[in-house]
Formats: structure tokens, sequence, C-alpha cells
């Protein structure tokens, strides 16, 4: 089976899209079945909102119909907004995909469904799908007793991945991470050592992230790659917004790119194409580009030389995680903290200055 991973996926329309149907064209023609990163819950958005600092993002009622137009087999869950509605719109998530016939991974009733794979079958085999997102940038982690999603946390996910390559020998392993921050052209140490770690583990097969919005680099490691992040892939009616943003080196519209990933079950083989928004058209296709994916550079990660490059090319100062993880979380809570301030405290801003002077 060829598989096809393409990133961000929001849907607020309450129809099918041409242009969907265009894509979903030629993934039938090339007898493909796509897995997608779902990127918010399926509801109306009549569910109590959870208290967050980001945006609040349900799927339309043309979401099922999109995803079936695209041969969608399954789809990932673990990120920043599947748990926007709360409980209740998790699980009217997991029971509409269910009952449209649409494998899951990433969410559950509790920390031990949450982290299940998703197990794709064919004449080949059985190849296990895996998700995980990060609490850093909001993915609210299940419980042992409460809905939410799959943990990033490298224990976690190097543990389960290594539990379930020892008791399914047999069995191809792909992961698919929900990390870093958004619009960060190139990937931190923090990610760059895990997506190593995992690749270390002989069942793993490739590596495959999303959510910065926009793609970051392909790298080659024991043989196998890792795609740090796709970036968006359909973002319907908020297309646009995204389109505004420009980074301070080539493509500057980084965010209107999109990768898609090929992954054959029985070869192993990978490949890949792009995807990108015309803003003037108004639509996503499949196109050529000789400038994405870019490959990771040989650079030591977090070595001054990378930390320059890694800040020349983020369209925000987002901080610069390494290796250890006890300061990586503290660094990432002070981060939140000054954004959560400057979003909900009248006149923050002006307050911070102040006390500084």
């Amino acid at each position: 089976m060829k598989l096809l991973f393409l990133g961000d996926f929001a849907y607020d329309f309450a129809e099918v899209k041409d242009d969907i149907k265009n894509i979903g064209k030629v993934i039938r023609d090339e007898d493909l079945k796509a897995i997608i990163n779902l990127e918010g819950p399926i509801c109306d958005g009549t569910q109590k909102e959870i208290i967050k600092r980001g945006a609040h993002i349900h799927q339309g009622a043309g979401t099922v119909g999109a995803l079936k137009e695209l041969s969608t087999i399954g789809v990932t869950l673990s990120n920043n907004h599947m748990m926007d509605f709360g409980r209740k719109g998790c699980i009217e998530t997991l029971e509409t995909l269910d009952d449209a016939g649409i494998l899951h991974c990433g969410a559950g009733s509790d920390i031990n469904t949450a982290i299940e794979p998703m197990i794709i079958s064919d004449d080949h085999g059985k190849t296990a799908v895996f998700n995980f997102g990060w609490a850093g940038e909001e993915t609210v982690y299940a419980g042992k007793h409460s809905y939410g999603c799959s943990p990033r946390e490298n224990k976690i996910v190097l543990d389960t991945i290594k539990k379930y390559a020892e008791a399914n020998p047999d069995k191809g392993i792909i992961v698919t991470l929900h990390w870093g921050f958004e619009f960060n052209a190139y990937p931190m140490p923090y990610d760059i050592d895990l997506g190593h770690r995992l690749l270390d583990i002989p069942s793993v097969k490739i590596v495959i992230g999303h959510h910065p919005h926009c793609p970051q680099t392909v790298e080659e490691y024991n043989g196998k790659k890792i795609y740090y992040s796709l970036g968006n892939f359909y973002f319907s009616s908020k297309r646009k917004n995204f389109s505004k943003k420009k980074f301070p080196t080539e493509p500057v519209n980084r965010s209107d790119y999109g990768i898609a990933v090929m992954f054959d079950t029985a070869s192993g083989e990978v490949s890949d194409r792009i995807i990108f928004y015309d803003k003037e058209k108004d639509e996503s296709y499949f196109t050529e580009s000789s400038v994405i994916p870019e490959v990771q550079p040989h650079t030591a990660p977090e070595s001054e030389e990378y930390f320059e490059k890694y800040r020349r090319c983020a369209q925000k100062k987002n901080p610069f995680l390494g290796t250890d993880e006890r300061h990586n979380k503290i660094m990432t809570a002070k981060f939140n903290f000054a954004r959560n301030v400057l979003r909900y405290v009248p006149f923050a801003g002006k307050l911070l200055k102040l006390v500084k002077r």
C-alpha cells in the first residue's frame, strides 16, 4: 500500500470544494491512501470551549465528505486544537470517524487509549502509525481517567514505541509528531534528538512532524528519513491568513507550501511532493518546487552556527530548546506565561516596559 502523509487540515466549509476534488483525483489516480493531521474536532462548535491562549478551531459539516474525497484511510488527532471544545468535542470526533470508517490515533478517553496506534493492514502485513502532540504549544494531554491527546514527552514516546516494537517484531512503525513552535523554518535540537532516538529503533521506518505551519527540513538518519514539519496541507478559509506571513529568508512565503510524503509499506520507499496554496486563485494543488523541502544542515544542532541559522529563518522569536528536558520545560513555561500575560492582562506590554526602566 502507498500511504500519503499530509500536514495540518482544518476544514470549515459545508461542502466539498473544487480544489479538494482536484487533489482527490490525483490521489485516486495514483492509488494512494491518505493519512492527515486533523487540526481540530469534528463538532458544531456549540460545546463549551476550553480556556487557552490560541484560537478555537472546529471542523465544518463538509469535513467527512472532504476526507473521503481525499481517499483518507486515517487521521492523527494529537494536536493543539483537538480538545478546543473539551471532552464532548473529542467524543463527537471519535464517533464521527468511527461511523465514517476512518481510522484514527492520538486521542482517546484516557492515556492508554490515546497512545494506541492505528493499524494499517494490507497484503504485505501490518504497519502501526503512532501520533504524539506537544503541550508546549497547548496540546491537552489525556489523563488516567480523562479524555485528551497522547503526550509528546520523550520518555512516554520512546517507552511506548520500544514496548510495541518488542511485542510486534514483524510490524513496521511510523511515528508522527505535532511538535515545535509555530513559524520556525528549522527544527529545534529538542525535536532533532527525539527524531534520531526514534530512528535508532529498527522497527521505526520514518518520522513525520507537523504544527509549525510551514515546511521544515528533511534529514536522512540511519538510512531513514525525518520530515520535521510537513507544514499546512489545507487550512480552508484561513489559508489567506497564513499567506500574509513573511519569512526573513527565501522563500518568504513558506507558509503557502506544504509537503506530501509518500511511503510504500511493501518496499519502504519514501518520496515527496509539494502542495501549494495559490492566493491569487484561492486554491491548493500539487506542484513542483526547487526550494522545498530543504535538507537539514549538517551543522551540530546545539552549536552557535546552527542557532544563528535557526534564528535567522524564524518568523517569530521562539525559544531554542536543547536536549535538557527539565530546562526546556522551564523555558517553555516562562515563554508561555509571557505570551498569556500580554494576551489577557490589559496594558501588560506597557507595564512591562515601565518596570524595565
